[in-house]
């Protein structure tokens, strides 16, 4: 069963079931719009998905708080994953962001520590070209943070890649912080990280050897599991 770090504001009380439930939990994500919401303005909430039965528990899937917070951005979203093997959902999310103007970033690692993972992230950025969604590729070395920059105000860092494992069947946990503050902080430190990468072109695969193609293509089925 999945447990949630749960950061509450008091106790209410529930009339309909006749007991207790918290002001606020941040992660579960049978409602992640509104959980996001509630955390804008508020300092710091913390973001937890333990997995212990994985896929059998959709409910309670990391992948949905972060398809929530891709769908509430209205001017950016940045976002560094060093394995970014996403799913159909958030495909959307990010399609239908760049669709309505916001700027969209994707920084991942120039240098992979699993090949296939590596090759596999490489189909995504081909199937999100000509939105206007930007893809840069990390130089100095194995680029290993997680953290997401949505407009602002919210900032999110953990453990959790965009990937079906971490979505799904690992334990991870993301601190959610609702602050212009610490935003702006994250704000410099990912442009300084923007500045140490290249950015990649998508319309270059295409004249890429044919066992790099054949690669992505077979890595890519592997995908769920990756």
């Amino acid at each position: 069963m999945a447990r949630h770090a749960r950061a509450s504001r008091g106790t209410g009380r529930d009339a309909a079931a006749g007991r207790d439930r918290p002001g606020l939990v941040l992660g579960d994500a049978q409602d992640p719009q509104a959980q996001l919401d509630a955390a804008r303005g508020r300092a710091w909430r913390c973001a937890r998905d333990d997995h212990a039965g994985g896929a059998d528990d959709a409910a309670r899937d990391l992948g949905l708080l972060f398809v929530a917070a891709l769908d509430s951005a209205q001017e950016r979203i940045w976002i560094t994953a060093p394995y970014f093997v996403p799913d159909e959902a958030v495909i959307k999310a990010l399609q239908l962001a760049a669709l309505r103007g916001v700027d969209v970033r994707i920084l991942t690692s120039g240098k992979g520590d699993s090949l296939a993972v590596h090759l596999a992230a490489f189909h995504y950025i081909e199937l999100l070209q000509g939105l206007g969604i930007r893809f840069y590729a990390y130089q100095p070395g194995f680029l290993h943070e997680k953290v997401m920059l949505i407009d602002h105000d919210i900032s999110a860092v953990g453990t959790a890649n965009f990937d079906n494992r971490s979505f799904r069947l690992n334990f991870e946990v993301t601190a959610v912080i609702a602050d212009a503050a610490f935003a702006s902080e994250t704000e410099s430190m990912l442009e300084r990280d923007f500045a140490h990468a290249v950015e990649i072109d998508p319309k270059s695969f295409s004249e890429r050897p044919f066992w790099w193609r054949l690669g992505v293509d077979l890595s890519r089925l592997a995908a769920p599991v990756l």
